[in-house]
């Protein structure tokens, strides 16, 4: 074996290591190559290393870390608004299910919709979709809190009382009309707000981004839309993302206090964490988007769609790391 087919293989056994580890590796490996490639210079090491060693090693010292990484997802999006570039992505303009990501619109829609200050209260309606996060019929919330409650835990009876706080003519309500009539005037808005947003490969057939059938998803969109969607709530709406940076928090109703459980599981091996939500249905699979900052004020939102249940969170914890060490040592975006 040469030893170019064993730095090979090291390199293969390192990308499975544990985030963190791999961060670190990843500038071992480029200090070493660079320090190869002025070696196969001299002739001697040249004809010891193999004659294609000089066609070999140049192509991957000018491959960005992020070319490097072996994700799950079906589509990726990794942007820097500061310099306004993207710095990887996989597929990112193609249409996939969004799942619960889609409450990330819920919350732009309700917050537009009514005050913050604004009390929902909990209908048997509201607790008719799938799964239990332990609303109860009657309970009483400030919009604000309800909203933060929402994208922590990423609760489907929250997404449903969010989505009866505005009539199609943008008035707070909950005496009008029937249940269902609210949440179709409330999704018109979302994907009214889609339109307005120039996100292209996005709609919403629902509030919660649960699947409608075996074959047809909730709501649907792009890695690259739902990074600027994410933009978007972060600069406008950062008072009500801000609690997902948290695994475990306390949110009060106006009734009684709930335990809340942040959906992402990954935010420990995140460093500088501003934001994130999550979603997985079975036609979705694993998704998961986030804002992480790798230097004050220095932001980063990265998407990934269509991963596994766990994969999602191995692939954001990669992305993350790596761009960590790519900008601590200025390498260059390809």
């Amino acid at each position: 074996m040469s030893n170019y087919q064993k730095k090979a293989a090291v390199w293969n056994l390192f990308k499975r290591a544990y985030p963190t580890i791999f961060s670190f590796i990843v500038l071992g490996v480029f200090i070493a190559l660079g320090y190869i490639l002025n070696q196969s210079a001299n002739k001697d090491a040249r004809s010891d290393l193999g004659a294609d060693l000089t066609t070999v090693i140049p192509s991957i010292v000018n491959q960005s870390p992020f070319d490097l990484l072996n994700l799950e997802a079906a589509a990726v999006y990794v942007y820097d608004p500061t310099s306004k570039r993207v710095i990887f992505e996989k597929r990112s303009e193609q249409q996939l299910p969004l799942a619960s990501i889609t409450k990330l619109m819920t919350a732009v829609v309700a917050s537009e919709s009514a005050p913050l200050y604004t009390t929902v209260s909990i209908t048997k309606d509201d607790l008719s979709a799938e799964g239990n996060s332990g609303l109860k019929v009657g309970e009483r919330w400030s919009l604000r809190d309800l909203l933060s409650f929402t994208l922590v835990s990423s609760s489907n009876d929250g997404a449903k009382a969010l989505a009866s706080v505005a009539s199609r003519d943008g008035t707070f309500t909950q005496k009008a009309g029937k249940d269902q009539n609210r949440s179709a005037d409330f999704v018109l808005k979302m994907n009214q707000e889609a339109q307005n947003l120039k996100l292209t490969q996005t709609f919403f057939l629902n509030e919660t981004g649960l699947d409608v059938s075996s074959t047809t998803s909730g709501a649907y969109g792009s890695a690259r839309d739902v990074a600027d969607l994410l933009s978007y709530v972060l600069v406008r709406y950062g008072e009500i993302i801000e609690d997902t940076t948290y695994e475990r928090i306390d949110i009060p109703s106006l009734d009684q206090t709930h335990h809340a459980i942040n959906t992402n599981k990954a935010l420990r091996a995140i460093p500088g964490i501003v934001a994130s939500k999550t979603g997985f249905t079975d036609l979705s699979g694993g998704n998961l988007a986030v804002v992480f900052e790798i230097a004050p004020s220095h932001p980063i939102i990265a998407v990934v769609l269509g991963s596994t249940p766990t994969g999602r969170f191995t692939d954001m914890s990669l992305i993350a790391s790596t761009a960590l060490v790519y900008y601590r040592n200025q390498m260059p975006i390809q």
